[in-house]
């Protein structure tokens, strides 16, 4: 089995009051880097490759660089 990414993006409604002229939005999901775009699984991935597996980090952005598939944010 073959590993892949995924992108997973967030809608968060925004509702207007009419009475009071207020928006109101949902409250973003938390990540383990503020105002970053990486989930726990790529970061685990990545802390394992590094540590457990002695992979460089130049080296991981060649494998990752290498997929056929492209990434968005």
């Amino acid at each position: 089995m073959r590993s892949a990414f995924r992108v997973i993006r967030t809608v968060r409604e925004k509702h207007a009051c009419t009475q009071c002229d207020a928006i109101v939005q949902a409250p973003a999901p938390s990540r383990p880097i503020e105002r970053g775009i990486a989930g726990p699984g790529l970061l685990a991935r990545v802390l394992t490759s590094k540590y457990a597996e002695h992979t460089p980090l130049y080296r991981q952005s060649e494998i990752y660089g290498k997929r056929p598939e492209k990434y968005v944010a």
